[in-house]
């Protein structure tokens, strides 16, 4: 407290008011995107003098917290971790448009090795999909060692898979020592590792829909519970990571029959008790036989032809149709 002002690591309950010097290192909107983008908040990373370096008392412009491929793959599905990972990129896939019922959205693909030598796919998502394209890594060899901050981790076809956030920044090449020394380690290494960023094919051209959205669209189920009614959204998909726990089954019948007599033909529609009272057996001990596929079950099939079973139920008015 010498200085007039603490660090960021001395801040707690103890009070409500501190006075601390900081950087801001990264800045961004959140917003819902499951209720139309509505603003949440304005957030923030703050970087202090602590982590500045002995040759410089300067605040260093950038902090991350970079996982490895261990840490990665223990924050499947935990949308609790933002994840910062460093990679050599090795390719890029063009932008391309992801549809479903409220809309469409971009996406493009990466794929990057990791220091580990670990290869990683990475899902650029809406804004984040336009900040670099196929062609800003054809003018070199490389290596391009990529920085992406902030994203969650998913499995797509059996593989890791990292998304963007709307919190998520992305640095090629930039100038700080974990870069420095990934570069110096691939073109020392250049028999070893091949440093040309290669394109990622297209998918076909057919509309991409709901199953491609699995990695964005994964909720807990308090999370399903919470969720706010949005006007003018009649449909809305989710992918939820649960264990069944209780099978509870109803069977029911709804049988339309046809009958007819001097005056015309008419059709009703039997539902369950109605039904139970004509067949004298319910809908589950039916379904409990071993039936023929697409044979309708003896006991409906012996109504065909009988006279003044009617009486046994109650027509409502609205489910006889009368031919002319």
């Amino acid at each position: 407290m010498s200085k007039g002002y603490s660090f960021l690591d001395q801040i707690s309950y103890a009070k409500e008011t501190w006075r601390i010097r900081v950087r801001i290192c990264r800045m961004w909107k959140a917003v819902n995107k499951r209720s139309g983008n509505n603003f949440i908040s304005l957030d923030m990373i703050f970087i202090d003098e602590k982590e500045c370096n002995e040759e410089s008392e300067l605040i260093p412009m950038h902090a991350f917290e970079f996982a490895t491929y261990d840490c990665i793959n223990n924050r499947l599905n935990d949308n609790s971790y933002l994840t910062d990972m460093i990679g050599k990129l090795t390719a890029v896939g063009p932008i391309e448009q992801v549809h479903f019922h409220n809309g469409s959205t971009n996406i493009r693909n990466l794929q990057i090795l990791l220091p580990e030598d670990k290869e990683l796919k990475i899902s650029l998502w809406d804004e984040s999909a336009e900040t670099i394209t196929e062609n800003d890594f054809k003018e070199d060899e490389g290596p391009y060692i990529i920085i992406v901050t902030s994203t969650t981790v998913k499995a797509f076809q059996g593989k890791l898979n990292l998304n963007t956030t709307s919190a998520t920044k992305i640095y090629v090449n930039l100038d700080i020592a974990e870069v420095s020394e990934l570069i110096d380690r691939y073109k020392v290494a250049e028999d070893e590792y091949d440093n040309v960023v290669r394109s990622i094919p297209a998918h076909d051209k057919k509309p991409k829909f709901e199953s491609e959205l699995i990695l964005q669209t994964t909720m807990s189920l308090a999370e399903i519970k919470a969720l706010e009614w949005v006007e003018g959204v009649k449909e809305r998909f989710f992918t939820c990571h649960a264990d069944i726990v209780n099978i509870e089954t109803k069977f029911g019948y709804k049988l339309q029959i046809q009958v007819k007599d001097h005056t015309g033909i008419a059709s009703f529609v039997l539902f369950d008790k109605d039904a139970e009272k004509i067949i004298q057996k319910t809908a589950m001990e039916l379904s409990s036989k071993n039936q023929e596929p697409n044979k309708l079950p003896q006991e409906i099939q012996s109504l065909l032809g009988k006279i003044n079973y009617l009486k046994k139920f109650k027509a409502c008015l609205e489910n006889l149709i009368h031919s002319k």
